[in-house]
C-alpha cells in the first residue's frame, strides 16, 4: 500500500502533438516513486482537435488516468480548478 497520493492537474486545450511525449514522461516520472499512489487528470478545456481521444484512448488502458471535458473553452484557470474539483490525492500538482 502507498504512503500516499499525488494527484496531477493537466489542462489541456488543442494538445495532440504533445500528449503522447507528455504521457510518456509522466509515466517515467510518477514510475520512480514507488511509495506514491499518482493519478494524472486531464481537462479537457474544449479542444478541437484530437487531444480528447487521445487522452481517452489512455484512461481505458491505465486507470491512473482520468479525463474531465469541459463544455466549451472557460479558461486554463477554470480548467484547472474544474481539475482540481476532481482530485483526491493528499499532494496536488499543477501543470
Amino acid at each position: 500500500m502507498a504512503d500516499y497520493r499525488i494527484s496531477v492537474v493537466i489542462p489541456v486545450l488543442n494538445e495532440q502533438e504533445v500528449l503522447p511525449e507528455l504521457i510518456r514522461r509522466l509515466e517515467s516520472v510518477c514510475d520512480q516513486m514507488p511509495t506514491a499512489e499518482w493519478q494524472v487528470i486531464f481537462v479537457n478545456d474544449g479542444s478541437s482537435d484530437q487531444t480528447e481521444e487521445i487522452i481517452a484512448d489512455k484512461v481505458s488502458a491505465d486507470g491512473r488516468f482520468s479525463l474531465v471535458c469541459l463544455s466549451r473553452n472557460f479558461g486554463h484557470q477554470a480548467a484547472l480548478s474544474a481539475g482540481l474539483d476532481h482530485a483526491d490525492g493528499n499532494a496536488m500538482i499543477s501543470m
